[in-house]
């Protein structure tokens, strides 16, 4: 894994998508919310002249959120899978939640951050996706928002079936998708592009087209 890799491919991947994007306009009642990508790196605990020095476990979960994100992208992609939604919403918070730690991690310098206190003879459990971002981002954070809308979905379909209103869900879900590549960035200097073309991240999907004026 390069994590020595500039903001410049970043910017450029990001630029091309946004122009997919605008190809069309979609009737989605939801807001992307996208962070211009910041060269502040100054919370992660050492740096390299080569690239970043992140412990052992972080690049673990860097490199499983990675694939977790690409499994998102795949299934939802695929028109043929009619467990989808379902499919990607499971995939895109498990992305997330390997990325929140890895981060949490990388700004405290303790492995240990990303466990909840435990008494004795008690198996040490993870944080929650939840926890995860009350650590990270404010309370009215829009990614905080936007993930937490996602991971209801998520916890929906684990115990029962969702409803299939993919228009709505276009929205919120191609927002993960560019906040995932934004941060992914900004935090750790690595481009998803690097495994995936930039036209993979535009989440395809049956919805009503505005014509454009």
């Amino acid at each position: 894994m390069n994590f020595g890799h500039s903001a410049n491919n970043t910017n450029r991947d990001l630029g091309m998508l946004h122009c997919l994007l605008s190809e069309t306009s979609y009737r989605i009642n939801s807001t992307l919310s996208i962070n211009k990508y910041t060269s502040d790196n100054s919370c992660l605990r050492s740096i390299n002249r080569g690239g970043f020095s992140l412990k052992k476990v972080s690049r673990v979960l860097l490199q499983k959120s990675q694939e977790a994100f690409l499994l998102a992208l795949e299934i939802y992609n695929k028109p043929t899978i009619t467990y989808r939604i379902e499919g990607f919403s499971f995939f895109i918070i498990n992305a997330w939640e390997l990325l929140l730690k890895a981060r949490l991690i990388e700004t405290s310098g303790n492995e240990k951050v990303i466990y909840y206190k435990k008494s004795r003879g008690q198996e040490r459990r993870s944080l929650s996706i939840e926890d995860c971002l009350k650590r990270v981002f404010p309370e009215d954070n829009p990614v905080k928002k936007n993930l937490d809308s996602i991971t209801k979905i998520r916890n929906a379909a684990t115990h029962f079936l969702v409803e299939e209103l993919e228009v709505i869900y276009t929205g919120l879900f191609q927002s993960a998708v560019l906040n995932y590549v934004t941060y992914l960035a900004q935090w750790f200097s690595l481009s998803i592009t690097d495994r995936c073309s930039p036209a993979m991240l535009s989440l395809f999907t049956d919805v009503i087209l505005i014509p454009r004026e």
